[in-house]
């Protein structure tokens, strides 16, 4: 019984204790979607770089010493560039998807004010799909698709490191990067049947074709695939402010 209740009050001692900071924080964001076909394709087709930004709400609460768990909900772009030639004719295109993201993370903080923090993300993303395109001379075109073989869901490995700076007691600037990488695919292969029938002009993505290598026969005229998974990754720059609660 005495060591039920020292247990209670050491626990009631460490929530009396314990810090917790709540704020805001946007990210300035490098962004990629990868797949191997499109490494391997020459001067055919290549990637340029995509730059993105995110903005989250973010509570970081410490369970004691240093450590902490971080809940972070927001919202984020998943943009890629890339660029190639088809004939005498150069293009770009560009693929934009847009996410609410949730991230939970171990952290720890120093008392110093430096931070590493580790954990999954997880992504949700938007119904369409914009798509720009860009060939040769031509007028730019921007259109919005459904794209069935595109997964609703990524989910990231995440690490960070940065540092929180008093600017008094209890209002915390943070600063930050942080890399993610999506550990599942993020396409579908597809079957030799809907091979057959996709209609590549309609509610495709460019990264659904990219994933599954497609390739058409001379004689036949027949498509077929070499499928890739891709993966899609960021690094970050963020910026935060914060409200420190507790002691």
């Amino acid at each position: 019984m005495k060591s039920i209740i020292s247990l209670i009050a050491v626990l009631s001692l460490m929530s009396a204790q314990a810090q917790t900071y709540v704020g805001a924080k946007g990210a300035a964001m490098n962004t990629w979607i990868l797949n191997k076909n499109i490494f391997d394709s020459g001067d055919e087709l290549d990637y340029k770089g995509s730059f993105a930004g995110g903005f989250s709400v973010a509570g970081l609460h410490m369970l004691g010493g240093q450590s902490g768990v971080a809940l972070n909900l927001g919202v984020s772009n998943l943009k890629q560039q890339t660029q190639g030639k088809a004939g005498n004719t150069e293009y770009e295109n560009e693929s934009k998807m847009k996410y609410t993201d949730i991230g939970v993370f171990y952290t720890y903080l120093s008392e110093g004010g430096l931070f590493i923090e580790v954990g999954p993300q997880f992504s949700f993303r938007n119904e369409t799909i914009t798509e720009t395109q860009n060939k040769g001379d031509s007028n730019e075109q921007e259109f919005s698709i459904k794209d069935d073989y595109v997964n609703d869901m990524i989910v990231y490995g995440v690490f960070g490191i940065g540092g929180m700076i008093n600017l008094n007691e209890e209002i915390k600037l943070s600063l930050g990067l942080r890399f993610g990488y999506g550990l599942n695919d993020m396409t579908t292969e597809l079957s030799d049947s809907q091979i057959a029938e996709l209609d590549i002009d309609i509610d495709r993505s460019e990264f659904t074709l990219y994933s599954q290598g497609l390739s058409i026969d001379d004689t036949t005229f027949e498509l077929s695939s070499d499928y890739m998974s891709t993966h899609p990754a960021f690094a970050s720059f963020n910026l935060g402010l914060y409200y420190c609660f507790g002691k």
